[in-house]
């Protein structure tokens, strides 16, 4: 069976990506430097900004899911900078990542984006283009760079945008790859799921997805 790396596995949607792995009876191993909630799944403590920490965290492992970010208050991240996290943790750590399995020869790799990168800000309301543009400008800007990081590499990767992640799940899960949507929100679950079911299968490879219900 595949060991599967979910860093930034202490977070909240890389927590409920270790949920659907183990739910599964995949192997699974927690990259970041807290421990996980599930005291069963195996710990790599793990700094994303040192890349030699990161090579040895990603050793023996088959494929990867990224699930980065910053889990501070958006406004106190706007006016004064992340405090506990590099405000650029998404693309700098996505770039160590990518060269460890590229020097390893681990090829799969799902990466969590958002909605509203890219092309996909095409389908944002006036009032989220404004709070993006205002309130979370340098944090899509680092998933802009991440992504750009990711399509560069020569891994069979995908990245998913999901909508505004809600703590419930709302109806099915819809994915689609033209950045179409029929709502504007998301069960964190759900997404979860389709990014360890994306893992551990090659569905999607080369694709940018978006993800609502």
């Amino acid at each position: 069976m595949p060991l599967i790396a979910v860093v930034g596995a202490t977070g909240r949607t890389g927590s409920a990506v270790i949920s659907a792995l183990t739910h599964t009876g995949d192997d699974v191993v927690a990259v970041s430097r807290t421990a996980p909630t599930e005291a069963s799944v195996a710990h790599r403590p793990t700094d994303v900004l040192d890349p030699r920490a990161v090579s040895r965290a990603l050793t023996g492992v088959d494929a990867v899911v990224v699930a980065l970010g910053i889990s501070e208050n958006p406004l106190s991240v706007r006016l004064r900078g992340a405090r506990r996290t590099s405000s650029q943790v998404r693309s700098a750590g996505t770039r160590h990542v990518i060269r460890a399995m590229e020097e390893q020869g681990v090829r799969r790799l799902v990466v969590l984006s958002s909605y509203g990168v890219g092309d996909s800000s095409a389908g944002l309301s006036l009032q989220m283009t404004l709070i993006i543009g205002g309130l979370l400008r340098p944090q899509f800007r680092d998933h802009e760079l991440q992504e750009e990081i990711v399509r560069a590499s020569a891994l069979d990767w995908t990245i998913a945008r999901p909508v505004n992640l809600l703590d419930e799940d709302r109806g099915p899960l819809y994915s689609d790859p033209h950045m179409r949507t029929v709502s504007m929100s998301v069960g964190r679950q759900q997404v979860a799921n389709r990014l360890a079911d994306w893992a551990t299968t090659s569905a999607a490879v080369g694709e940018t997805v978006a993800l609502s219900s």
